[in-house]
């Protein structure tokens, strides 16, 4: 963590270091453009890791997954999610805000799996600048 106003150990930096060391095995699973139908596609990049030093066993999740479907042919929707867990996550809220006992105790959320969702449709111009002869 280079900025020094934010406190690393939000992201399972120990205190008092400003970056964490892993060595471990992966495991990287691709898939692109897997034509279902003649206008449906799906694309995958996942990566699994195990962290030889700390916990081997426990894996972290990042994935990247892709579904496109071509309704005519200038119009597209795509539909892209991204999952992400990694035990070291582990952000604080303040219990007063869940509870609203007025508390200022801070918790930690533990592990948790993280999802971003994002859907939209697109317009596809062919531009067609170089003719092929």
């Amino acid at each position: 963590v280079l900025n020094k106003n934010v406190d690393p150990t939000q992201y399972g930096i120990v205190t008092g270091k400003r970056a964490r060391h892993e060595l471990g095995t992966f495991l990287s699973v691709v898939i692109d453009n897997l034509h279902i139908l003649k206008q449906f596609s799906f694309s995958t990049n996942s990566i699994l890791f195990s962290n030889y030093l700390e916990n081997f066993g426990s894996i972290e999740i990042t994935s990247t997954n892709n579904l496109q479907f071509n309704l005519t042919r200038w119009l597209s929707f795509n539909y892209t999610m991204v999952l992400n867990y990694d035990e070291h996550n582990n952000n604080q809220f303040a219990n007063g805000l869940v509870s609203n006992s007025g508390s200022n105790n801070l918790n930690n959320t533990g592990s948790k799996f993280q999802i971003s969702n994002v859907a939209y449709l697109g317009i596809n111009i062919n531009l067609n600048l170089f003719k092929n002869k």
